[in-house]
């Protein structure tokens, strides 16, 4: 027995895809027939969109670069200051709030300035014997 062909449109599934189809191309073909676009200010909207103006600067040279200690900026881009400031130790010292209020002390800051400490602080008798643990524990008691 052989098989009968059916045509494109015999079931009513394929009916109803088609009649569905149709009437949505209808509609779209209708809307798009009779739009209108709006008048006057659209501001808001995509037919409204206007070219973005951007602030374009110029390069900027060594002139407009105003260093006032160029020393300082010399240190603080230096390796063994970048160095420094990523280890954990210092980063913890300068969390430490007594470190802080040291550092604000105003009888500290005139310690740092005197020549006389300075120059303490320079020598080398003086740092091994702050080195010495004996020396250390003398202080402590």
């Amino acid at each position: 027995m052989a098989e009968e062909s059916k045509g494109l449109l015999s079931t009513g599934k394929a009916k109803m895809f088609f009649g569905v189809t149709l009437l949505v191309g209808i509609l779209v073909g209708y809307f798009a027939a009779g739009y209108i676009p709006p008048e006057g200010d659209v501001a808001g909207t995509i037919g409204g969109v206007k070219k973005a103006e951007k602030y374009r600067a110029e390069q900027i040279s060594d002139k407009d670069v105003l260093l006032q200690d160029p020393e300082l900026q010399n240190v603080l881009q230096s390796d063994e200051f970048q160095k420094l400031i990523t280890k954990k130790d210092f980063q913890n010292l300068m969390a430490n709030e007594a470190f802080a209020n040291l550092m604000a002390n105003e009888a500290f800051a005139n310690l740092m300035a005197n020549e006389a400490f300075a120059n303490l602080m320079a020598n080398k008798a003086f740092a091994n014997l702050m080195a010495n643990k004996e020396f250390a524990n003398l202080i402590i008691q």
